[in-house]
């Protein structure tokens, strides 16, 4: 019997130049909300990227979870990326706690937490002149995006994510559907990040990404999203010049860097008749 599944490495490729971006200097680390709906594999995804060092995982997260992570073993010293797998539920709230883990989120992945703006977090003490910077990689429905859109776009929260989003198509459901029935999955194998030049400069023509996205005084939040990713991907490869492929990786990838949940490609598995 042969079935459809969908093919999820352009998303897996996608948030594993987000983690990467954690690897550049003088650049914030990328976050990103994974828009897919419910059923859709977003943890099955994110799951492939193994905790470490740099990367904590967890599937909810609330105000007093967050300053204990930080806290714990200083380890704001080496985090660069938090995923969270249910993002709805941690953000939902609309309590004095939920709205402190929405500021200190917001502080965390644009301005950076700092001894100057945690004053007001019960817990948390940072060493003078230190700037702790995170990104982070939520997964959400799309109903939370269409009920929060117009209160994150006036807030500015909705702008330090880059948007990544898709779907399965009705034969792919079917096809993790006979998978789930049967006890089966599809094996995904782990990634590994390539950290061997973490905290190089990256160099880059204006010549070669200016067709792309253009670098000026004025560089949107957008921009400097998509240039991140371009220079991830050099980085990701072992390399400290950015080239014709890198922006061409990314400019492929780029049709899932939207809202619009566009269709996955499908890839046919055959299954033993029993």
């Amino acid at each position: 019997m042969k079935i459809q599944v969908p093919d999820v490495d352009p998303i897996v490729d996608l948030i594993s130049l987000v983690l990467h971006s954690g690897g550049l200097p003088g650049r914030r680390p990328l976050s990103v909300l994974l828009c897919a709906p419910s059923g859709n594999g977003k943890t099955r995804i994110t799951d492939r990227f193994e905790n470490g060092p740099g990367i904590h995982r967890s599937g909810f997260m609330t105000r007093s979870g967050l300053v204990y992570l930080l806290r714990e073993h200083d380890r704001w010293k080496t985090l660069h990326h938090i995923i969270l797998t249910d993002f709805t539920s941690s953000m939902a709230g609309t309590s004095e706690t939920g709205l402190a883990l929405q500021t200190i989120i917001m502080l965390m992945i644009y301005d950076g937490l700092s001894d100057y703006n945690t004053s007001f977090i019960r817990g948390l003490h940072l060493p003078p002149g230190v700037s702790i910077k995170v990104g982070i990689i939520a997964g959400v429905v799309p109903s939370i995006i269409r009920r929060r859109r117009l209160e994150w776009e006036e807030n500015g929260f909705l702008r330090r994510f880059l948007p990544v989003s898709y779907r399965y198509t009705s034969e792919q459901m079917k096809g993790v559907k006979v998978l789930s029935l049967q006890g089966r999955n599809v094996n995904y194998p782990s990634v590994s990040l390539n950290t061997q030049l973490w905290g190089e400069n990256i160099t880059v023509s204006d010549q070669l990404i200016n067709p792309f996205i253009p670098l000026t005084e004025g560089e949107s939040t957008a921009d400097q999203q998509i240039r991140s990713l371009v220079l991830a991907h050099a980085l990701r490869r072992g390399s400290t010049k950015v080239e014709d492929q890198d922006v061409e990786r990314v400019m492929r990838l780029s049709k899932y860097i939207t809202y619009n949940m566009p269709e996955l490609k499908s890839q046919t598995l055959e299954l033993p008749d029993d």
